[in-house]
């Protein structure tokens, strides 16, 4: 019978994921620097935090890059693809401050434009770490997701646009102080993390559920 692990091995194994998510943290970030590059950092640590959701510690500096390069055609259009409905998204609103009558459908538009990315993107970068696919069969597959499993994809979107809390008007000096060094420091690669483990679970039940469909009409 295996021993459980006690409070200090606990305590060990927490700090080592955090240093681990931290390190993570740093490369996301630094290698989103260029705009451009923002998805592949994205899927890049997605691969990443994938792997630590199924019990494996990889090397994070080495499988980051790794991933990075692996995915970096299909992670760079998905993020073009975001872009571009992001531009409509500024238009759409740009057009109803133009034109007053038509501010109300700009808004909406926009806002169920947005809603559309957020809620494709925390399927579709994780799905471009774990998955070789065509460009539309990750939409599709993400699509997919999103919709069947709604009430984890409006927890994922929560999770992923937390950070963007940083933004709200009125902070208190000293506590956007503290959410500015934990964003720099932790919060999204902690984000990532969280998502992954999530979306791991639901990869695993979909997929398992397609080959056990498969394997009953053989």
């Amino acid at each position: 019978m295996e021993r459980a692990p006690g409070i200090n091995e606990k305590v060990m194994g927490w700090m080592s994921r955090a240093g681990d998510l931290i390190l993570l943290n740093l490369l996301m970030l630094v290698c989103a620097l260029p705009v451009i590059t923002l998805g592949t950092s994205v899927t890049a640590a997605y691969d990443v935090c994938l792997r630590m959701a199924r019990g494996e510690e990889p090397s994070v500096v080495r499988g980051f890059f790794r991933a990075f390069r692996g995915n970096f055609r299909g992670s760079f259009r998905l993020w073009l693809l975001g872009l571009f409905v992001l531009a409509v998204c500024w238009g759409d609103v740009a057009i109803g401050e133009r034109y007053p009558a038509l501010a109300q459908i700009g808004r909406v538009a926009a806002g169920v434009q947005l809603a559309a990315v957020v809620f494709l993107a925390v399927y579709a970068f994780p799905l471009q770490a774990r998955y070789e696919n065509t460009l539309g069969g990750t939409l599709r597959n993400s699509a997919i997701f999103a919709l069947c499993r709604l009430p984890h994809t409006l927890l994922m979107a929560g999770i992923a646009l937390s950070p963007a809390l940083i933004f709200l008007p009125g902070l208190p000096a000293r506590v956007l102080a503290a959410m500015a060094a934990l964003l720099f420091i932790l919060w999204p690669a902690l984000c990532v993390y969280w998502n992954a483990k999530i979306v791991n679970k639901l990869f695993f039940r979909q997929f398992e559920q397609e080959r056990q469909t498969q394997t009953t009409h053989i």
